[in-house]
């Protein structure tokens, strides 16, 4: 593994790491991602069409008829909402897990 060193503000880089403001990737997502993003939905219809003969087929083992109606309900539907709960405990993720610890080995005695 690569040595690590502390940048200016304290924090951990190592020899990976790009300096800060400088991209790794400056010219951006190559223009062949287009192409092949093209290429595929050039065949969205047979895919759909494959989909809907794996969900129909009773003899299709059933996870992949599970499988096959979900990709198609994303697709046409979009994936479901993920909710995600944010509770502020007044004091540091790392804290809270330190009182848990303590708690576990005042409640093992």
């Amino acid at each position: 593994m690569g040595e690590v060193r502390l940048s200016e503000n304290g924090k951990a880089r190592h020899a990976g790491m790009f300096r800060p403001g400088v991209s790794g990737n400056p010219s951006g997502r190559p223009k062949s991602d287009a192409t092949i993003r093209e290429l595929a939905r050039a065949h969205t219809a047979v895919a759909i069409h494959t989909l809907l003969e794996i969900i129909e087929n009773k003899k299709a083992h059933h996870s992949a008829r599970v499988h096959a109606a979900c990709a198609l309900l994303d697709r046409g539907w979009g994936k479901p909402a993920q909710y995600v709960e944010s509770v502020h405990l007044g004091i540091s993720y790392r804290d809270f897990l330190n009182q848990i610890v303590q708690n576990d080995d005042l409640a093992t005695d």
